[in-house]
């Protein structure tokens, strides 16, 4: 298998291209040459805010097509992107050492010193309504697009102040002005920060490619997803998980905003998650 190509498959944002070419990288490292296919997502070209958008799997579902189709060999994601129900066929393989999952606050003044009216841009159902609870004084707009789209709308002055996934802006190397968001304040969505690869369940090399398998990240992402699952909850939802390694031990935080804001906070062993599973289904049923 050494002198195989693989042909992976990803959107062709300049975000994504950077997680495309940090996963060839590392396939090459371990003796694979590799290819990028750039595939347009449903997503990149429908332009409906993701809070008003019925669709799941918008930027993963073609490319993930391509791969059943055996068009690409795999297929790279953000994994915050990827259902909790992938398709028949497919399976994630590997997810690289998580990058920051925190969320950035791109202004001039932090959150709490930004100027009463002023317009902060997002779609995510997540961060809207977050920031409500903060500063409901503040005008929320509607932003869709690339990171580079979003932040010329910030540059133009159209908004006064953008939120962004820190790991995007590092991943690019992009300085802009703002603040790190606090992550217990504005908890990140599920598996944000976390690059996957998806390839398919027959596919003979796939052995070879869990080598560049981070475990721990592999772990933590897996818990933040059965919570999700067990919501039925997605990037349409008002809905943030983290879940960190404290010692030997998972320190998860669930924020769940429908009429009001509710927090989860619970600490266990990873083969305790099952029993978790049904304590917070205790509490989130009874709601």
């Amino acid at each position: 298998m050494k002198d195989y190509k693989i042909k992976i498959g990803t959107r062709g944002s300049k975000l994504a291209l950077a997680q495309a070419m940090d996963v060839s990288k590392r396939l090459n490292e371990i003796g694979f040459e590799t290819e990028i296919i750039e595939i347009k997502s449903h997503g990149d070209e429908d332009h409906t805010p993701l809070r008003l958008s019925k669709e799941f799997g918008l930027f993963t579902k073609r490319i993930n097509e391509e791969l059943l189709n055996e068009k690409i060999d795999i297929a790279v994601h953000s994994m915050k992107d990827i259902p909790t129900e992938i398709e028949n066929g497919l399976k994630i393989v590997a997810v690289l050492k998580r990058d920051n999952y925190e969320d950035f606050f791109v202004s001039n003044y932090n959150v709490l010193n930004l100027e009463s009216g002023k317009k902060v841009g997002t779609s995510s159902p997540r961060r809207r309504s977050f920031l409500k609870i903060l500063r409901p004084d503040l005008e929320i707009v509607d932003l869709r697009g690339n990171v580079e789209t979003r932040l010329k709308k910030f540059e133009s002055n159209e908004v006064d102040a953008l939120i962004l996934a820190l790991a995007g802006l590092k991943r690019l190397n992009l300085k802009v002005p703002g603040y790190v968001l606090d992550p217990d304040i504005f908890v990140p969505q599920a598996n944000q920060g976390i690059i996957a690869i998806v390839s398919r369940n027959d596919s003979s090399f796939n052995g070879k490619i869990s080598k560049i398998n981070d475990e721990k990240t592999f772990d933590l992402a897996n818990v933040e997803r059965e919570f999700l699952k067990e919501m039925d909850a997605g990037c349409h939802s008002s809905v943030g998980i983290l879940a960190r390694f404290i010692g030997n031990k998972i320190l998860v935080h669930v924020s769940i905003v429908k009429d009001i804001r509710m927090d989860y906070w619970s600490i266990f062993k990873l083969n305790e998650l099952n029993n978790e599973i049904n304590k917070f289904r205790r509490w989130y049923n009874g709601r």
